[in-house]
């Protein structure tokens, strides 16, 4: 039996078949290969060039500050004192501050006040400490009507240091209140007539001497019409004792005017107080503004007709006489 031979009738086709054919498809092949084969490489170079960056790095790092972290700024530590923890409202407050870093006093610290509560001042509302760390600043407490909790916030900032804040709570009471009392000479009255008000101004039974007091019309918070008294406003003297005069406006029909009476003094708080005067439109001519009465014009008629009955009987008994002598 002879043995198979190569289907190719020559050599030439034979060698173009293997170089045309199946040679270019093994490349296509072995090049996708290759390239995957060469990408795994560049990926585990570069894995291995950067853990060796960050073994040298942290090398470096243990050697320069002993320890296998980033280095870490130190922190301030702020303490805040009050020398009072009630004060009431308006009055002063003492605030003391010391910073530190690491139990070592820290100069030339930039410090910053603030307060919960608005209405307070800070006398000043920054600064820095000085060589023992130390700063100071002076609360202006506001005015409440109300007992609150407050807070004083201190921040304390250095350059190469980190920040830091603490705060301290006082108790805000509030300003007591004056206590007014006004009366009028006259509750009722005429166009042309004026009344005398007199207020007093005290606090548990004490006279409040130059307590401010303003007098106007109106029975709520907006006061009207202060040019009908003489004065408008004015302080208390040393009896707490203010007096104003009260000239009404013309009224056509009977009206009641209420009169609004508002008083405050240093250390208390604002304190209001109401009176009511009633004004008729009948026009009175008595100085001593005593009411006019309507004169009895019945007792004159009875007086003139007694008078002439008595010239009648006078004129009948002349007539009488005269009659007689004849």
């Amino acid at each position: 039996m002879k043995s198979a031979k190569w289907p190719c009738p020559n050599s030439n086709f034979r060698d173009t078949f293997i170089f045309k054919k199946i040679m270019p498809t093994l490349m296509m092949r072995s090049r996708g290969i290759i390239l995957s084969i060469a990408c795994v490489c560049v990926l585990l170079i570069t894995l291995a060039y950067g853990n060796c960056t960050s073994t040298a790095e942290t090398s470096q790092s243990v050697e320069r500050y002993g320890v296998d972290t980033p280095r870490q700024l130190p922190r301030l530590e702020v303490n805040v004192t009050l020398n009072e923890t009630m004060v009431q409202s308006g009055l002063t407050i003492m605030v003391d501050v010391v910073v530190t870093a690491q139990g070592t006093p820290v100069e030339g610290a930039y410090v910053e006040f603030w307060l919960s509560q608005e209405g307070g001042l800070f006398t000043p509302a920054n600064t820095t400490t000085d060589a023992q760390g130390k700063a100071r600043s002076i609360l202006r407490t506001p005015i409440s009507q109300v007992t609150l909790v407050c807070t004083v916030s201190v921040n304390a900032a250095k350059e190469g240091y980190d920040s830091a804040m603490n705060t301290a709570e006082f108790t805000l009471l509030p300003l007591p209140k004056i206590e007014l009392s006004a009366s009028s000479n006259l509750t009722q009255m005429y166009n042309n007539q004026s009344a005398e008000i007199t207020v007093y101004v005290t606090y548990q039974g004490t006279p409040v001497k130059n307590a401010t007091v303003r007098v106007g019309l109106g029975m709520g918070l907006k006061q009207t019409g202060e040019e009908y008294f003489q004065p408008n406003n004015g302080t208390t003297d040393a009896d707490g004792k203010f007096v104003c005069v009260f000239t009404p406006p013309v009224v056509v029909n009977a009206t009641e005017f209420g009169i609004s009476i508002s008083g405050y003094a240093d250390g208390f708080s604002e304190n209001t107080t109401y009176i009511v005067i009633k004004v008729l439109p009948e026009v009175a001519h008595d100085n001593n503004q005593n009411t006019q009465k309507t004169p009895d014009y019945g007792i004159y008629w009875l007086i003139l007709i007694l008078v002439l009955v008595s010239v009648a009987n006078l004129i009948r008994k002349s007539v009488s006489g005269h009659q007689k002598e004849r």
